[in-house]
């Protein structure tokens, strides 16, 4: 496989088949209780109650991104597993409408 950096603006031609390591359109998991996400999830949205949502272990997951939207009217707290932190912080709290874009780096989240 390689890697290949296109600058914009450019022409891109591609001779053979393009292999993508995700989807193009994340799956939506809603959520409306606590809840402990996995690996798989990618795009979660908090549709009601003030709930708590756990990642996953940011160990051994470098580079996986979630993205946490809060619809509901009640506060979301965002809390991680064996003290690994958010930007420093243990837990970060989404108001309604808030967004919360983190990737792992392999031992830690990180606010993108």
């Amino acid at each position: 496989m390689k890697t290949v950096n296109v600058r914009y603006p450019s022409n891109l031609s591609i001779l053979g088949a393009i292999v993508l390591d995700k989807e193009l359109n994340p799956a939506l998991t809603p959520v409306t209780g606590n809840t402990q996400l996995t690996s798989e999830d990618e795009f979660v949205e908090n549709t009601s109650g003030a709930n708590t949502i756990t990642l996953p272990t940011a160990i051994d997951n470098t580079g996986l991104t979630i993205i946490i939207k809060n619809t509901a009217v009640q506060n979301l707290t965002v809390n991680t597993l064996l003290s690994q932190t958010i930007d420093d912080e243990l837990t970060v709290t989404l108001t309604q409408y808030d967004a919360l874009t983190i990737i792992s780096n392999g031992a830690n989240w990180l606010i993108i």
